[in-house]
């Protein structure tokens, strides 16, 4: 079952994997407050692979909104105060290429 493609039409493919171990990584990814009217938001990652990250904001048109490369189990601040209201996605770049998401509110 590792793998498997399956077509979804012209614009879509389904990647079907088979978690185990070796392709599951424990982490965390938190972003606070949430929903924001702060103007900012904290996040923080835990994860068990050392280095840099890359940590993007984007919108749900896919645009990148920030882009960072940061150390990991460190927490800061992003500067969303400039942005209008509506939905974002934080994502975290694993070094492996897998991408860990969290949701944003902006109010």
């Amino acid at each position: 079952m590792e793998g498997q493609r399956e077509a979804l039409g012209p614009y879509y493919t389904l990647v079907v994997e088979e978690l185990t171990r070796a392709n599951f990584t424990r982490s965390r990814l938190y972003v606070a407050p949430n929903p924001t009217r702060e103007g900012y938001v904290e996040v923080l990652w835990e994860l068990e692979e050392e280095g840099f990250f890359d940590l993007r904001l984007v919108d749900l048109q896919g645009r990148e909104i920030q882009s960072s490369k940061l150390p990991n189990n460190q927490k800061n601040r992003l500067d969303v105060s400039r942005l209008a209201k509506g939905v974002y996605v934080v994502k975290m770049r694993l070094p492996d290429g897998r991408d860990i998401i969290r949701r944003l509110q902006v109010e």
